[in-house]
């Protein structure tokens, strides 16, 4: 049973995590989301790139190896594939794929920016920090 493409848009603009669909055999993004847009297009409205290989620059052979490792396994996650954003900006990221089992050749992939979830992070931490009071600051 083939995915309804209206559905599978209607999905990743639910999520809030950038993510897309890659066709890995003509290296082309098939759908993407608006956090996608923004993390690598650096814009909400940017069409999906024709190429997905040209935001990978030289991590280009780690992300060949991980993406066959998601073929192998179905699914797989790695933080050694950093991004370039069309701006040229690096992107340090966590990227998790899984395998579309009714779509041959295509990927789902949600990208997470480090350095944004670093920066969550560490504002969870002070908030925490505040709301226990003087006895936690001792």
């Amino acid at each position: 049973m083939a995915s309804d493409p209206m559905k599978l848009d209607s999905l990743l603009a639910a999520l809030p995590d950038a993510a897309l669909i890659l066709d890995t055999q003509s290296d082309s993004v098939t759908a993407w989301n608006p956090a996608a847009a923004i993390l690598l297009a650096r814009r909400m409205d940017a069409a999906p790139p024709r190429r997905f290989s040209r935001h990978l620059g030289p991590a280009f052979p780690r992300f060949l190896v991980f993406l066959g490792l998601v073929d192998y396994r179905g699914e797989g996650w790695s933080r050694e594939v950093d991004l370039r954003a069309e701006d040229g900006t690096e992107i340090r990221c966590e990227i998790r794929a899984r395998i579309l089992p009714d779509q041959p050749g295509h990927v789902l992939l949600s990208l997470t920016d480090l350095d944004a979830f670093e920066h969550r992070t560490a504002m969870a931490e002070t908030a925490a920090m505040h709301r226990a009071g003087i006895n936690e600051w001792q």
